[in-house]
């Protein structure tokens, strides 16, 4: 469930909780029951769908501090990986796709780490091999 799933599922349980209001419990007490149940299930959603964005938010975040800082190197575990060079992804013509291939090197003058890593923006990498 996303965010807007969420707003949903609080909106609903909000609607629920009026119409709760409205049902005189001594005539209907079924009724009064059944909105109950969907109030405590609408209610359930919402807490689902906020706990899931709260870790995507963690999750972005922990990405944003990588990006401005740089990941660890996991060579000497003691520099950090800076963006060196890019280049277009060359493989099927998926640079007319925005891929690209990013080469880091460790800031680490010691260290001498050198990786490569594919920055594909769009997914399309995954979605030209068929895995979703």
């Amino acid at each position: 469930m996303d965010i807007i799933g969420g707003l949903s599922a609080a909106r609903i349980a909000l609607d629920i909780a009026k119409d709760l209001r409205s049902i005189d419990r001594s005539v209907d007490e079924a009724t009064y029951k059944l909105k109950l149940a969907d109030l405590t299930s609408a209610l359930a959603d919402a807490q689902l769908a906020l706990a899931e964005a709260k870790a995507r938010v963690a999750d972005l975040e922990s990405t944003i501090a990588d990006l401005k800082d740089g990941e660890m190197c996991p060579k000497c575990r003691n520099g950090r990986l800076k963006l060196h060079e890019t280049s277009p992804h060359t493989f099927s013509g998926m640079h007319h796709l925005g891929v690209e291939v990013w080469r880091y090197v460790c800031e680490n003058t010691e260290c001498g780490f050198q990786g490569k890593r594919v920055f594909d923006p769009h997914g399309v990498i995954s979605r030209s091999s068929g895995r979703k």
